[in-house]
């Protein structure tokens, strides 16, 4: 049996106390293949993974932001 944290509570512990970090390394880290094999599916009409929506909300409400330009994760301070 799998015990599986909060998406949010995913985030915090792979960020670890790090102001930033590669946002497909965080996304990988919350949403491991192992345990979510479906997360990673996209429509058959384009867009984004499924994980990638819940993923990006949790980070705007845990106070993180990601910019296309850098791919990089950017927690604002506690």
């Amino acid at each position: 049996m799998i015990i599986t944290l909060p998406l949010k509570a995913r985030i915090l512990a792979a960020l670890a106390g790090r102001a930033t970090m590669p946002y497909g390394a965080l996304l990988l880290a919350a949403f491991p293949p192992s345990q979510y094999p479906r997360a990673y599916r996209r429509s058959s009409n384009g867009g984004p993974p499924g994980c990638a929506i819940a993923f990006g909300r949790a980070l705007r409400e845990l106070g993180g932001r990601w910019s296309q330009d850098d791919r990089v994760v950017r927690m604002a301070p506690p």
